[in-house]
This record gives C-alpha cells, sequence and structure tokens, in this order.
C-alpha cells in the first residue's frame, strides 16, 4: 500500500526490475523502524497484522485526511483526493460508475460488497497501482481494458465469483508483480489471446497463487524460457489441472489437491517443492536444482516412483499407517526409492476410525 501511494521512494540510480524490487526492501526498512520505534505492534508471529496507540492512529488520520476515501457500509467516513480509495461493505454499484473520476487513484480495495463489475474504462486510471477486491461474490468478469493499466502491480481477487480473468495480449500488466486468483469456481479456461514473438504478458509477474477452479490446464503464453521475474507458484484445489511444465524461473512451487495432475517437469531453478493431496502425479523431473521436497498423501499406497529421479537435500513424506508400517519394514523394499535422499522425515497420519 505505501508503495502504491508513493510513499517509498527507491535509492538514486535504480532503474528496472532492481527498482521494484529496492521499493520493496526499502519499504520493509520502514516498516520495522515503525516497530522498533514502538508505533505499531505486531499482533501475530507473521507480523502481518499489527496494532497502534489510538494517539497515533488519530495523527496518522490527520496526516491523511487528503489523500483517502473510506466508505464503511455506505457511510463516508473520511474524504479526500482520492489516492487511496477503501471500500467495505454494503452498496457499491452507485459508486462504480463515477471511481474513474479518481483520477489519481493509486490504491483500491473494495471488500465484502455487491460490486458486480469493474467500471469498462478503468485504463484511464492510469496511476492505479493496486487492486485488492476480497470477497465480491457478485463480481463475475472484468474489463478488458484493465490489462492497460501499465502501473498495475497487484491484482487480487480472492473470493469472487468471477468466470474469467482477464485476457493477456502483447505485452499486458507490463509492471503486474502480484496476482492472487480464488473462488473463480467454474472458471475452466485462460485465454491469454495470441501469443507472438517478442511479445510477452506480465513480464515482471513475481508471484501467481490460482485457488478454486476448474482450469484444466495453464495459459500457454505463462510458462515461458522469457519470463525471468516468476519466483512463487501457488496451485491450490484445480480440480482439472493435469500438468505444470516448462517455468525456468519458479523457485518455490506449491500444488494442492490437484487431483488429476500427472506430470510436473522442466523447472530448473526449483529449489522447493510441496505436494500435498495430488495422488495422480507420475512425473516429477528436470529438476536438478530441487532442494526441500515435501509430500502429503494419505491415499497412496506406495512410494512414488518418481521419488527414484530426484534428488533433494531434505524430503519430508507424509502417508497413511498402513503404508509407514510397509516403510519400517526393511523386506518392503519401499526405502530403495528414497535412499540416495541424504535427510528424512516418514511419518503418518491416524486414520479417524483408528482409536
Amino acid at each position: 500500500m505505501w508503495i502504491g501511494e508513493g510513499s517509498i521512494q527507491p535509492h538514486q540510480g535504480e532503474s528496472g526490475n532492481r527498482h521494484n524490487d529496492q521499493l520493496e526492501e526499502v519499504a520493509m526498512e520502514y516498516y520495522k523502524k515503525l516497530i522498533t520505534r514502538n508505533l505499531i505492534e505486531p499482533t501475530d508471529m507473521t507480523r502481518y497484522v499489527c496494532t497502534m496507540h489510538d494517539v497515533v492512529r488519530s495523527f496518522a488520520e490527520f496526516m491523511a485526511r487528503e489523500d483517502s476515501l473510506v466508505i464503511q457500509d455506505n457511510m463516508q467516513v473520511a474524504c479526500g483526493r482520492g489516492i487511496d480509495t477503501r471500500v467495505h461493505g454494503g452498496d457499491c454499484e452507485r459508486f462504480v460508475g463515477s471511481l474513474c473520476e479518481l483520477r489519481h487513484l493509486r490504491y483500491l480495495h473494495v471488500e465484502e460488497t455487491n460490486i458486480s463489475r469493474l467500471p469498462e474504462d478503468i485504463h484511464r486510471m492510469k496511476f492505479l497501482q493496486h487492486i485488492v477486491i476480497p470477497s465480491s461474490r457478485k463480481l463475475e468478469n472484468l474489463p478488458s481494458s484493465i490489462t492497460r493499466l501499465v502501473h498495475l502491480r497487484t491484482l487480487n481477487m480472492i473470493g469472487s465469483n468471477a468466470k474469467q480473468a482477464a485476457s493477456s495480449r502483447g505485452v499486458a500488466f507490463p509492471n503486474l508483480a502480484t496476482v492472487h486468483l480464488e473462488g473463480l469456481c467454474e472458471w475452466e479456461q485462460w485465454d491469454w489471446g495470441d501469443v507472438t514473438v517478442g511479445s510477452m504478458a506480465m513480464p515482471v509477474l513475481e508471484g501467481l497463487l490460482v485457488k478454486n477452479c476448474k482450469l484444466s490446464s495453464l495459459p500457454r503464453g505463462l510458462p515461458n524460457s522469457n519470463r525471468h521475474a516468476l519466483r512463487t507458484l501457488c496451485l491450490y484445489g484445480l480440480t482439472n489441472l493435469t500438468c505444470v511444465e516448462n517455468f525456468p524461473s519458479v523457485v518455490q512451487l506449491d500444488v494442492f489437491d490437484c487431483p488429476e495432475l500427472k506430470r510436473i517437469n522442466r523447472l530448473s531453478r526449483l529449489h522447493k517443492i510441496r505436494i500435498l493431496g495430488c495422488p495422480n502425479v507420475e512425473v516429477l523431473e528436470g529438476v536438478p536444482s530441487l532442494d526441500s521436497l515435501e509430500l502429503e498423501d494419505t491415499t497412496m499406497k506406495a512410494i512414488p516412483g518418481y521419488l527414484r529421479n530426484v534428488y533433494p537435500r531434505y524430503l519430508d513424506l507424509t502417508c497413511n499407517k498402513k503404508l509407514y508400517e510397509s516403510i519400517c519394514d526393511d523386506s518392503s523394499g519401499e526405502l530403495d526409492k528414497t535412499k540416495h535422499i541424504g535427510k528424512q522425515v516418514i511419518c503418518y497420519i491416524k486414520d479417524s476410525n483408528e482409536d
């Protein structure tokens, strides 16, 4: 949010991806200083949620009075020139039509409202950097012009009911770094548009999370040998997904509850992978840099054969009790599949029917 509001400036002489990385680093330095000076206090171990003293909060609200527009349950709580706009609860449809009048808007957060659309001319909001629209159950589609927001860095649609994400054509979303798409339950195909030589949508994408949808494959424009910024890929509950291939820059991959997933291949820099609830994976190869592998599946009857061909330093395997007992029996030969892995933790989850 600080970055979106323009409060964070990089050191001189930086440009490109390094410029964006440094913004994150400078923001984290500021955040830590606020904690050490007792101006904010983390409420949990992750430090993502904080509290502040009433006096500090009142002062912050006073200083931000010219920049923020806050609407809570149809009541305007604060109003300024609208660099930061937040809407929580209530009727948001009447607000959509005038949204583009906030031409200097950088941060838009609309949560738990009845919003069903974003303005078709959203591309006019040239300074917009962050769109966060969680729990927007009536939101079904994104306007195609959203791809023309050249400064957009974050798109978070957790808990929406959209049937599709925006199509990506040419060099759409040139500065988009983080994408969270969750709850698009009927989403079956990601239309990436035409993939042409020399063009790549989302060229600086660093993290992608997709959860709870029916995608059978990732769009062919997303895996790309020229995509160097993408580091984290999280795929949760993609019920029809069959393969994850050709992500040379990804260092961390999560695949959870993807029952049709069969192949994971050609992730040359992959350092850490977690495979949970994916019982049909048959191939894991092309991962020469793999260091840590976490595998959990209480339905598997044997250790997957693909473990013979990967060489992580660490293996964390969770299975059912029957397989665990078979692994502990030297005569079963199950441990032959993992004997080349230096450090192993093998455990089982007790069946609910067991005493």
